[in-house]
């Protein structure tokens, strides 16, 4: 569509579209983009991988602290610190083939089990994921835009009619939360 956002340090860049038919094609489009690659994103003269580096957030209501992207990205973290307790984990999983070895041998049936089981599927087996409480909308989104920071480094978000759910003063408190974090914000509102 020709347009051309450039995004400052603190400051929330706002693109109101009237026409509802342009509305839809616009988003409908940017999350085509988005998800192909289409848009070109840089930071000076490097190029950024939009997909890698964006979330778009459809509805405050939708947001999911455990979605996959979260949860792929919090496991990779754990396992880098688990390689970092090779004997630790050398130690638990030589136990749990012990135990494992033992239910085996006392059942009539041919069993056998995979030795081959890496941390990922042990993180998923025990459902590790991001603890949530009972949180307001705007505690939601602003964990999720830490979140979003420290686990998948994002860069940009953006929210889809944002301002329909928050007053004035929630939403600068948003706002704060992403400048704190160093994340570029893009607001496409319908109006």
């Amino acid at each position: 569509m020709g347009i051309d956002i450039f995004f400052e340090e603190n400051k929330v860049n706002v693109l109101v579209i009237e026409n509802p038919i342009i509305y839809t094609k616009f988003l409908e489009n940017l999350m085509s983009q988005i998800e192909n690659g289409f848009i070109l994103l840089s930071e000076g003269e490097k190029r950024l991988q939009i997909h890698k580096c964006t979330s778009i957030i459809h509805s405050p209501l939708c947001i999911d602290l455990n979605n996959k992207k979260i949860l792929s990205y919090l496991y990779k973290e754990m396992k880098e610190l688990s390689s970092e307790n090779f004997f630790e984990k050398e130690n638990v999983n030589s136990t749990i083939i012990s135990y494992l070895e033992e239910l085996i041998i006392k059942v009539p049936y041919p069993v056998t089990l995979d030795l081959n089981l890496d941390e990922m599927s042990l993180y998923k087996l025990y459902n590790v994921r991001i603890e949530i409480e009972e949180l307001t909308l705007m505690e939601k989104i602003i964990y999720y835009i830490q979140l979003e920071k420290m686990l998948c480094k994002t860069q940009l978000l953006v929210f889809v009619n944002l301002k329909a759910f928050f007053s004035s003063e929630q939403l600068q408190e948003i706002y704060k939360m992403a400048f704190y974090n160093k994340i570029s914000i893009l607001l496409l509102e319908f109006s």
